[in-house]
């Protein structure tokens, strides 16, 4: 099997109801900051800023009938790479498919933007 990298969108389906989304952005002293923007179906927006992602984990719960995208936006302050890393555990404490893991590199005055796409069982 092909190594395939992770697309700056990805998408994990069936998401059992009850499951829960983690979020963790690093290396905590690298040269950018970063926040991401939380979406829900019916919901405003949450907005969960650097030092609640940065190392993280930042988490919510998943509830069926709900549609998600989370968008994490990377502002760099010098060359570097960011990591991001977002895990769904299920409520049996399994992991829900494959966690996401982006390196992004980046120079100073770059910004990156990656999404997630989250739909439910």
């Amino acid at each position: 099997m092909p190594n395939n990298p992770p697309r700056p969108t990805e998408l994990y389906t069936r998401v059992p109801d009850g499951s829960t989304l983690s979020l963790r952005v690093g290396p905590s002293e690298a040269p950018f900051t970063s926040q991401a923007k939380f979406f829900a179906s019916g919901q405003p927006s949450k907005k969960w800023l650097d030092a609640a992602i940065r190392p993280g984990p930042k988490t919510a719960v998943l509830h069926a009938g709900s549609a998600y995208y989370l968008s994490v936006w990377l502002a760099f302050l010098g060359k570097t790479t960011a990591e991001i890393e977002v895990t769904i555990q299920q409520p049996d404490g399994g992991t829900h498919s494959t966690p996401i893991r982006w390196s992004v590199p980046g120079e100073q005055g770059d910004v990156a933007v990656r999404g997630l796409f989250i739909q439910m069982a």
